[in-house]
């Protein structure tokens, strides 16, 4: 950077803080959440694992999906036989017919083609129940 010696410095402080190291309160808040109660993981865990086995079990129930179930994760990615169209026209298909927002799995490379990345982080037990009754009717009538 150019300009007047003393904003130069305060630049080069303020880089050094935040590629550097986090705040000292930052570090502060990291410790008690390492050292305070831990009970809302356990309870946390057990909530994602029944979101996540409901959502894989139903979507491995739905002709032409198949699902593994993931072991560290939040979404889950079934491969998807769309006979037909592109995963971005299915995906964009299911979203104005059923209203199901996935993401396809071509976004993730060439690979990635049969595939569709389906969050179950920020749902309930009830919203996935709807999801995969409206993504099986969507599949009876498509496939």
């Amino acid at each position: 950077a150019v300009g007047p010696i003393q904003i130069i410095e305060k630049m080069g402080l303020l880089l050094q803080t935040i590629m550097s190291c986090l705040p000292a309160f930052s570090q502060l808040g990291g410790v008690s959440a390492l050292q305070g109660e831990q009970k809302f993981l356990d309870e946390m865990v057990n909530i994602f694992r029944n979101r996540r086995d409901l959502l894989v079990d139903g979507l491995n129930h739905i002709p032409n999906v198949k699902c593994v179930k993931p072991e560290g994760a939040f979404y889950v990615m079934p491969r998807i036989k769309h006979q037909g169209m592109s995963g971005f026209e299915y995906s964009e298909k299911l979203l104005e017919e059923a209203g199901i927002c996935i993401l396809p799995g071509s976004c993730f490379g060439e690979h990635g083609s049969d595939f569709m990345r389906m969050s179950y982080s920020g749902t309930t037990t009830e919203m996935i129940e709807e999801t995969l009754e409206k993504m099986s009717d969507f599949h009876k009538r498509y496939f």
